[in-house]
Order: C-alpha cells, then structure tokens, then sequence
C-alpha cells in the first residue's frame, strides 16, 4: 500500500511544495514544481487555495500511484519519483552548483526577498572566507564540495578562522549556524547532505572564551555627563539623545526616530511611548520616565533632532571624553578589519548601543526583570542576563539579598 502527502516546508514568500511517497518500506521527499505563499496553504488539510494548484497536485498524485501500481521492482525509489515529478530533472539538477561557494549564490538568491541586508551581507562575508580559506589550502576541498563537508573539513575551517582570522570562538560558532543554514536549503535542491552535520558546533573550553564585561554608563557617570557643558550645540544634542537612549532601552535605529506623536496617555494619565521595534518588527508600549519628559521639556517639546547613526557614534566618543568617562576598562575596540581586544579609557569603547546596554544594567535588580524585558523587548531572561554580562552566581546572589531585605 502506497501513500502520497503534500507538504510546505519554512515561512517564504514562495515556498516549494514537497511530495512525500511512502510504502512499508519507504519513506522519500523531494520538492515538486508548485510553489505557493504559506497563508495560501492548509497544512492540516494539504490543500491550496488556488484551484489550479490543487488540480495539479492531485493529478501528481494519481500519476504517481498509477506508476506506482505498475512497476514494483524498483531499486532507486528517489530517481524514481524525481524522473515522475520532473522528467528533466536530471537537466535542471546540472544547473545547480555541487559545491558550497557557488551555492551561496543560489541561496542569497532564494532569501533575497524576505531576508535583511544584514543578513546577505554576511552570507557575502561567508562566502569570501571559503574563498580565502580554498585558496589557503590549495584547494583540497574543491571549492567545498558539497561531499567533502566532513568533519575533517569542520576541523580545518575552524583553525583557519581562529588563527589566520583571529575571530572569538563565539563568532566561529555562529559562522558553522550559518554554514548549516545554506546546507539546509541545499537539501531543498535535493542535494544530498551527510546527516552528521545536523549537528555541527564549534566545541570551545571555557579558559578559550574571552570573559568581557559589558561596558554601560552608571547612574552616577549619566549624572556627569548630564551637568557636563559641551562646546558646540551638536555635542549638546548628541547629550540629550544619550540620556534618552539610557532611559528608554532602545536601539539607535529606534530612539533616533521617536516623535512627540508616539507619546500617548492612558485612562489615568499615565505616558507612554509606542513604536514598533526596527530589528524585532515587535510593537513596543514603554513608560516615559521623568528623565525623558524633562529632555522633551527643555527642547520647546520636542525629541532633538536626528543625526546619522555613524555620526552619533563619533560624536558619544567626544562627548564622553569631555565629561571625562575615562575609567581604565577591558575591552574591543575595531582597528582596521580586526577587533582588538584590551585595557582602554572607558569613552573610547562607547557606541550607540550603550544605552540600551545601560538601561537594563542598572536597573537589574531594583525592578523585576519582566519590567526591564517590557523596556527593552528581550525575549528571554537568559538573553538579557547575557547581554548584561550576569551570570547565574550573581542571579543567587541577588536572590538571597532579596530574601535577606525581607527578613527571612
């Protein structure tokens, strides 16, 4: 007794629609020539709300089950459905590249439409560095063939990046993600995968790690540079937004553009800001903190004005400096392509994001963290704990005082 399913596979735009053949003894799926937008498909009943599609997967059904009922001695049972589906498949599949650089390509290609510029732009780092690394090893792997991907490969690409590269373990790691991601999506081309790769991951020790604690702006540091006089208009309003960015939790894409109409009140007056989160495409309601009013009050109220994103960066060092935030700290700083890591003044190494940063750092543990996740839209306790360089010693410690504050 044979069965035939359909199937969709991700949340594209256009996604493919699988077949999936299976008998007693077998189990096979390969993409079909239908696409369709997910919100047209109904997993529960595999069915299209474009008539035509359906048509055509239920006449692929019956072409498949009659050629099924015809011919019992099969031995490439996956052959047999691609030349089924698709008799000129093996044409089409010629156009597909066998090896990992190439297929970058087809990929960006396949993600264009949904993905960010971020995204693509690293997909195009990824692929310069495979590029690089072939070179580098005379091309032992062939461009990376798709099945010279073993773990002596892993094993070597690794190096390459933690010692020609100089890149942290951790970026390693989300380089292999990305690495598995393309693969995936290889598998969609019916390009056969070796399975173990599924579970790919740089291993790295703990003494490996480089342990960095997080730069942020303390209360008493964000009261400096409040009362500091800067001497020109632009360091002042780069000032005002610093403060913002510090009691707002946001990200520079998203406080940059805060507008008075985005300020609304509720039933008993309370203010809030609502905006829809850039990165997260989340919709944010945050509480306006006496801080911010005050900013909005003494700017004839309004928001400061907007700068770009770069000059803001430039402009936070300069400030920073002038108000003298000039502890010694360890950290990155970018010199050229490369990230170097080591003791600098502590204004060298802010940027945008140390608002955010800052926000939910010194308000852990004088409010729920649930209240710091509403203000700065972290998924999870675990992400934020992370971000703010809070391991699970300093979480028990908190609790125990927690405790202790009650008298218990």
């Amino acid at each position: 007794m044979a069965s035939v399913n359909f199937f969709i596979r991700g949340k594209k735009i256009k996604s493919n629609i699988w077949v999936r053949f299976r008998t007693t003894n077998e189990d096979i799926r390969i993409t079909t020539k239908e696409t369709i937008e997910p919100e047209n498909w109904s997993m529960s009943k595999q069915r299209s709300k474009d008539k035509e599609v359906n048509s055509n997967l239920d006449d692929l059904k019956a072409k498949i089950l009659k050629a099924y009922d015809k011919n019992l001695e099969i031995t490439n049972w996956k052959q047999w459905l691609t030349n089924i589906i698709n008799p000129n498949h093996s044409t089409i599949e010629d156009n597909i590249p066998k090896n990992l650089i190439d297929f970058i390509d087809v990929f960006i290609e396949s993600i264009k439409l949904n993905a960010k510029k971020s995204t693509i732009d690293k997909t195009l780092l990824l692929k310069k560095m495979l590029i690089s690394f072939n070179t580098k090893t005379k091309n032992e792997f062939n461009n990376i063939e798709f099945l010279k991907l073993d773990k002596n490969f892993k094993s070597k690409f690794e190096s390459y990046c933690i010692k020609s590269l100089n890149y942290k373990p951790s970026y390693v790691n989300d380089i292999i993600k990305r690495i598995k991601i393309i693969l995936k999506e290889a598998e969609e081309y019916n390009i056969v995968i070796d399975k173990s790769i599924i579970n790919w991951k740089y291993k790295y020790s703990e003494d490996s790690k480089i342990h960095i604690k997080p730069i942020f702006l303390s209360f008493d540091e964000l009261e400096k540079i409040e009362n500091s006089k800067q001497p020109t208009e632009s360091l002042e309003n780069v000032k005002k937004w610093l403060l913002i960015s510090c009691y707002t939790g946001q990200r520079v894409s998203d406080f940059m553009n805060f507008t008075i109409d985005m300020i609304k009140k509720d039933a008993e007056g309370i203010e809030f800001l609502e905006f829809v989160q850039k990165k997260t495409n989340k919709t944010m309601r945050i509480p306006l903190l006496k801080k911010v009013k005050e900013i909005i009050e003494q700017n004839n109220g309004n928001f400061p004005y907007k700068i770009a994103e770069q000059n803001y960066n430039n402009y936070l060092k300069l400030l920073c400096k002038n108000a003298e935030i000039n502890s010694i700290v360890y950290g990155g700083k970018m010199k050229g392509n490369r990230k170097h890591f080591d003791n600098y003044p502590k204004y060298e190494l802010v940027s945008s994001h140390i608002g955010r940063r800052s926000l939910a750092s010194n308000f852990y543990s004088k409010i729920p963290t649930s209240i710091i996740m509403q203000m700065t839209g972290h998924s999870t306790e675990k992400i934020l704990l992370k971000y703010i360089g809070k391991a699970d010693n300093d979480k028990a410690k908190e609790t125990a005082i927690a405790f202790k504050s009650l008298g218990f």
